[in-house]
């Protein structure tokens, strides 16, 4: 269908739509249920318990709040895979990260350290740098990347690179907590467990 297709490029982001997408417009309707479950509470509020209307006005606030729900789950769940997707485009040579009820905790940037003398006590011990990485942990498994940083001649901005270095699924991971050391050097223990 040309024409519809042309009557859609020529009413996209215009001042008539309020400069919103047919994507956008498409969604309007659900960011409406909270008002309507708040206007049918008002409306509840001023309608006396003998009316006859009362019972047809709490199935619909039911009916409504079911929807609500609804909606806020299938929003949240878009956001998690929209999340997903662009963690895997920024990490380079990741493999599949969308899996079902998989969702992202935390990501922390860290230095992998290796004790130059482990003879030596804890607080004196010397750390050298290894690499920088990063982690990403997830609710079923951690995911860690070797992170560069580049920075641009004559600007003040760098660029942050991610290369996928490994997967491990969390039943599997076995934590060991070092001594603390004068640095308080952190995660140092996951690495030292994943790497040596």
């Amino acid at each position: 269908m040309p024409t519809f297709r042309a009557f859609l490029k020529r009413h996209d982001q215009t001042v008539l739509t309020q400069m919103i997408s047919l994507q956008e417009l498409f969604l309007f309707p659900s960011t409406r249920f909270e008002e309507y479950v708040t206007l049918l509470f008002a409306l509840r509020l001023h309608t006396p318990p003998e009316h006859s209307d009362r019972k047809d006005l709490n199935a619909a606030i039911l009916q409504l709040k079911q929807y609500k729900d609804y909606i806020g789950q299938l929003k949240a769940s878009l956001e998690k895979d929209t999340e997903l997707t662009n963690l895997q485009k920024m990490i380079q040579g990741c493999p599949n990260l969308i899996e079902a009820n998989r969702h992202l905790i935390h990501m922390q940037d860290v230095a992998l350290l290796r004790c130059v003398n482990e003879d030596i006590s804890a607080s004196l011990r010397i750390y050298e740098h290894i690499s920088d990485l990063s982690l990403f942990l997830f609710n079923d498994a951690l995911v860690i990347s070797s992170r560069h940083i580049s920075y641009v001649p004559f600007s003040h901005t760098s660029k942050t690179s991610y290369q996928f270095m490994a997967s491990v699924s969390l039943p599997r991971l076995l934590v060991e907590d070092n001594p603390d050391t004068k640095c308080k050097l952190e995660y140092t223990w996951l690495l030292s467990v994943l790497f040596f």
